[in-house]
């Protein structure tokens, strides 16, 4: 939607996807204007409203501050390249292998470019310049959102196959740039053990460290956790030790373990009542499919129909 060459110098379109056609965002007044009722008009009645043209005339006379931009050597610009490119594979999910084979292949494509030339990032530099560059930037900034503003904590512990147990605590809670609910890693949390005292330590530890003070709980709202015993069990769990330090927390369990209990009680009752096993024949129809092409084709024309 055109707004006109008068007043779009005026206006910017609302990033927010749940704005983005319904509003628009004036910069003098640094306000959000709705304009899902009466469109253009909306926006060109705000222009003519007097607080308006009040703050386009004082900006008018204020002096404008100039700011440089300053010059990066070949170092710093090769530098700059490895580090997006590493963050890149970051936020795509691309493992980190695939930086063996991207170095020569940049230098290759481009053979004229002074930085493509110097581009040296092999999958171990990659990794140091996510862990000892961006990582602790990013945990910086979620640190300090995390002491001014609630929060919710999920934890998921890994498997007891090796010697340490990794406990991944993440964060969710609103974003105010972004104006959206997000969630970041905060740390791993790794523990020798799978006691409830063992990793209510760990995760206690790291949060009084991060946020530097002794009730890292006070601003918790919420912990999401796993449906064991040692997690929310009504004696000693992580949920007990929680509630010890802040009564008002709501614990939630995972509701996908609990469909999986309900039908796992269902199918049990069923086979039971009426000596039909409906796992046993879910494996007899997969197999039935499994080995036959013919029959899988028959099945698609079968979903489709």
């Amino acid at each position: 939607m055109s707004i006109g060459k008068r007043t779009a110098p005026l206006f910017v379109r609302h990033s927010n996807i749940l704005y983005h056609h319904s509003r628009f965002e004036c910069k003098v007044c640094n306000k959000r204007i709705r304009c899902d009722h009466m469109g253009k008009r909306e926006v060109i009645k705000h222009t003519e409203t007097q607080s308006h043209k009040d703050l386009a005339k004082t900006f008018q006379f204020q002096a404008r501050l100039q700011f440089s931009t300053p010059s990066l050597n070949e170092t710093q610009q090769r530098l700059r390249a490895e580090l997006k490119m590493a963050v890149l594979t970051a936020n795509n999910n691309i493992p980190l292998a695939f930086h063996d084979k991207l170095s020569p292949t940049i230098r290759s494509v481009f053979p004229d470019s002074k930085v493509a030339s110097n581009y040296h990032s092999a999958s171990t530099k990659a990794m140091c310049l996510l862990n000892l560059a961006v990582a602790p930037l990013l945990i910086e900034k979620l640190v300090e959102s995390m002491r001014t503003q609630p929060f919710s904590l999920s934890t998921d512990g890994s498997n007891d196959s090796g010697l340490q147990k990794m406990n991944p605590a993440t964060v969710r809670m609103y974003d105010l740039q972004n104006d959206c609910i997000s969630a970041r890693f905060l740390n791993m949390c790794v523990t020798s053990s799978s006691t409830a005292e063992s990793i209510y330590s760990s995760l206690n530890s790291k949060l009084e460290e991060l946020l530097q003070c002794s009730s890292p709980w006070d601003l918790c709202s919420a912990v999401g956790v796993d449906n064991t015993s040692v997690n929310i069990g009504v004696r000693d769990s992580i949920k007990t030790r929680v509630l010890q330090q802040n009564s008002a927390i709501f614990f939630n369990g995972c509701p996908c373990h609990i469909i999986h209990n309900a039908a796992r009680k269902s199918s049990d009752e069923f086979c039971r009542s009426c000596t039909f096993d409906v796992e046993e024949l879910c494996i007899d129809i997969f197999y039935w499919f499994d080995k036959s092409t013919k029959r899988k084709k028959s099945s698609i024309i079968l979903y489709f129909l």
